[in-house]
């Protein structure tokens, strides 16, 4: 089972990420946190993204190239796209190679008897490339994009108010290499909301679940994800 944590930035996926891997004891399957959090059990080559080196990419190299070829459609919609980007096509196009093969590295039947929890997956690539400082979005291209994307077993957003997340960023200080003024950031922040409310083909789905940070308190939004872990294993015991 694979679940995805993704949600604009500031909006607490590795304060909630914590909160599972102390929760994670009351759930009798081994989990593994793949995670830009400092608390992760995960390989050393997919650690936290300031680790992440060329050994990274060369072991997304086969898991990511198989998705390709199964998904010719994804690759070509993803090219397509960066022809129009203007800026930071490197590392966004590096951001999105990882994300993508470190996610369809851990479909691999080796790891079916596993819980794999990822924070920012192949749906946070739509925060790579449609999310900038311009703060225009076409919302028919994200919907095609969500459309080719793989999903995860459950996809876990969170969100808060606008004010909120600049607050979160502001105190907590390592932005965007986008983002060059305070205005960038409000607009950078607006439009990932943006994307984020843009997710009818996913937020419609029984395997995703939203949370609003800002009301609900993580320790609940923690126990509310590891039942639905319990809920779904027992379910497929019981097929």
């Amino acid at each position: 089972m694979i679940i995805e944590i993704t949600g604009p930035s500031g909006s607490g996926k590795s304060t909630l990420i914590k909160y599972l891997i102390s929760n994670s004891k009351n759930i009798e399957r081994e989990l593994l946190f793949i995670t830009d959090s400092k608390s992760k059990i995960s390989p050393n080559y997919f650690e936290h993204t300031d680790k992440q080196n060329l050994k990274t990419d060369i072991k997304c190299l086969v898991p990511t190239l198989r998705l390709f070829i199964k998904k010719p459609g994804l690759f070509f919609y993803i090219f397509g796209i960066f022809l129009n980007i203007k800026s930071d096509k490197f590392s966004i196009a590096r951001s999105i190679w990882r994300k993508i093969g470190i996610y369809n590295y851990y479909r691999l039947s080796k790891f079916r008897n596993k819980i794999i929890i990822i924070d920012e997956g192949p749906l946070h690539s739509l925060h790579n490339i449609f999310v900038s400082v311009e703060g225009t979005l076409n919302k028919k291209e994200i919907k095609k994009y969500i459309n080719l994307i793989p999903k995860a077993d459950l996809t876990v957003i969170l969100k808060a108010p606008l004010k909120d997340l600049i607050l979160r960023l502001r105190k907590r200080g390592d932005l965007s290499p986008r983002i060059k003024s305070e205005k960038d950031l409000k607009v950078f922040i607006k439009a990932a909301l943006d994307v984020y409310s843009s997710f009818p083909i996913v937020s419609e789905s029984k395997n995703c679940i939203i949370f609003d940070t800002s009301k609900i308190k993580y320790e609940l939004i923690s126990g509310y994800i590891i039942e639905a872990v319990k809920n779904n294993l027992i379910k497929n015991s019981n097929k």
